[in-house]
């Protein structure tokens, strides 16, 4: 009640966000580097595929 938010996602999943953040598990770690990889890794893929032979 004292200032905390109630709602459909309620605290519960920041919570659980920041434990997935700051644990230093290795497969929360692991998990990191492929959504970095990925969110990186793509565009420069489409970017880098380009024709030379035109």
């Amino acid at each position: 009640m004292g200032g905390e938010t109630t709602g459909v996602s309620g605290g519960g999943f920041r919570r659980r966000l920041e434990h997935y953040l700051y644990s230093g598990e290795k497969k929360h770690v692991v998990a990191g580097i492929a959504i970095f990889a990925a969110i990186f890794g793509v565009p420069w893929y489409f970017m880098s595929r380009e024709s030379y032979g035109i």
